[in-house]
């Protein structure tokens, strides 16, 4: 007789992919350099402002100092991520938890170098902190 454990097991993946694309496509984007995010400001003006991404875990990941898309972004329910001209409904999520903030600047590091990081811890004192958000499709 044979077991149903792997048909299980293979049924539960596909369920969980199925119950939530958005989150699996993620790591399509790992490899992208530069994304923008598509933000109304205050009066409903449409913006877009190229930024970066990293995934981890499957979940995407971006981040900000205090700029003025910052409020934007938070404020914004039709905000989104337009990726290689496809335009993804996001809700950004900030990140609290202070592992997951250090790996997601490890990450930041990591993928675009060290030069721009070097700039800007010269600068954090009149920056300020890093604002981390995990995106998710709406």
């Amino acid at each position: 007789m044979r077991s149903a454990l792997p048909v299980l097991l293979f049924s539960a993946l596909l369920a969980t992919a199925a119950a939530d694309p958005a989150r699996a496509a993620w790591s399509d984007y790992k490899d992208e350099q530069e994304i923008f995010a598509v933000l109304h400001n205050e009066k409903g003006e449409v913006r877009e402002v190229k930024i970066w991404i990293v995934v981890l875990d499957d979940h995407g990941f971006i981040r900000t100092r205090n700029t003025s898309w910052r409020a934007d972004l938070e404020r914004d329910p039709k905000a989104a991520l337009k990726i290689k001209d496809k335009e993804i409904p996001i809700r950004p999520v900030p990140v609290k938890d202070p592992e997951l903030y250090k790996r997601v600047n490890e990450a930041y590091t990591a993928k675009y170098g060290v030069f721009p990081h070097i700039f800007l811890s010269i600068m954090r004192p009149f920056l300020g902190p890093w604002n981390v958000y995990r995106v998710e499709a709406r």
